[in-house]
């Protein structure tokens, strides 16, 4: 029997994402392929509950005045079940409202935002990695008590995601170090130049950047063409072995640190590791297996297991209440707890400190976590 909820018959599940297949951030796109990849391989093993998975993406340029329309036609023409690991913070908060009026479950959103977590205002939406503030906080404390007293100079996205993280980066520093300088940038920003100059003319020792992997690399380069060579603080997405290639010399981020809630996608010594990698390896077109694939697969694996915790008869609100109902899952490749809760859909809320050391990237065993607005706790 084919029921009347949207994107699902007796043979289908339909998801959809809004994806940046042109704009400045088309390697994001690594993500919802990852995605694709797995559900493929679930596909291939028969479905959830006899369905198999049609992921649907839509450009919206990575811009939010595009992501409306992107995420309207993925609703009214294609007849989603669901959105799945939409990406951007501005493009997804553009959507959010619409989606919450026309009662579409957003899972398992390809963004940080604290809000998509914010379950009295959009208890259809659902987080995933770390939210921004909380993954701020932890390297801000790290740096307070790693290096006190050093001058700190902050880079960040003039947005949502890079705004959120800058607070963190305060909130989690406190009165330890000064802060020199703050440099925001545009997504759009084709060089980070004059940001480095100002970082550099401050006297800023250490620099958090709150910036996607292409941005990074573009500071990084920019701050070594004037010849300074600060302490780096990357977010989680820029964990990445990729980093050394793209930078052009590995010397220029070594000492730099990191917060992952993954394994190192090169550790095939890990089952899960190389249990995604072999799905890659099939299905991935040939393109190299790394953070961004193996973020896409655990995501993907946590929206299957959300799907059947969900039952043969699907529905959109009992979608979200299975989701509520995956607490302290532990079948993905995230190394730190996480699940999910009728009063929390936050996702993951810890990580693990991570420096680069010798062109290679050295896991502290401690877990930190930075709930909001609770204090950074320590797990060794």
């Amino acid at each position: 029997m084919t029921g009347p909820t949207p994107g699902v018959t007796d043979t289908e599940i339909v998801l959809g994402a809004n994806v940046p297949l042109t704009g400045p951030a088309t390697a994001l796109l690594l993500t919802n392929a990852g995605a694709k990849a797995y559900f493929d391989d679930v596909n291939d093993q028969g479905g959830i509950n006899g369905r198999k998975i049609r992921y649907v993406y839509k450009d919206d340029g990575y811009d939010p005045g595009k992501t409306v329309q992107a995420v309207r036609e993925l609703v009214e023409s294609d007849k989603i079940f669901a959105m799945f690991n939409g990406i951007g913070t501005a493009t997804s908060l553009a959507a959010l409202p619409y989606l919450a009026q026309q009662g579409v479950p957003d899972m398992y959103v390809g963004s940080g935002s604290v809000a998509f977590s914010d379950v009295q205002k959009y208890p259809n939406v659902f987080g995933w990695q770390i939210n921004n503030t909380s993954e701020g906080k932890i390297i801000g404390a790290y740096i307070a008590k790693t290096y006190p007293g050093k001058k700190v100079g902050l880079l960040f996205q003039n947005d949502d995601f890079g705004q959120h993280m800058e607070q963190g980066f305060e909130t989690g520093i406190g009165s330890a170090n000064p802060v020199v300088s703050k440099q925001p940038y545009e997504a759009s920003a084709t060089s980070l130049s004059t940001q480095a100059a100002a970082l550099k003319n401050a006297g800023a020792e250490i620099v958090p950047l709150a910036a996607s992997l292409n941005f990074v690399v573009q500071f990084v380069k920019a701050a070594d063409a004037m010849d300074y060579h600060p302490q780096f603080a990357f977010n989680w997405s820029s964990g990445d072995p990729n980093l050394f290639k793209l930078v052009g010399d590995p010397k220029l981020v070594e000492g730099a640190i990191t917060d992952e809630f993954m394994p190192l996608y090169t550790d095939t010594s890990n089952p899960k590791v190389a249990s995604y990698k072999a799905v890659w390896d099939k299905r991935g077109d040939g393109k190299p297996f790394g953070v961004l694939v193996m973020y896409g697969m655990a995501e993907a694996q946590t929206m299957v297991k959300t799907l059947q915790l969900a039952g043969k008869d699907l529905t959109r609100p009992g979608l979200i209440k299975a989701a509520e109902s995956l607490q302290n899952y532990t079948d993905t490749v995230v190394s730190v707890p996480f699940g999910f809760s009728a009063t929390d859909h936050s996702g993951i809320t810890s990580a693990q400190m991570v420096q680069i050391k010798n062109g290679d990237f050295q896991y502290f065993p401690s877990i930190f976590s930075a709930t909001i607005p609770g204090p950074v706790t320590v797990k060794s």
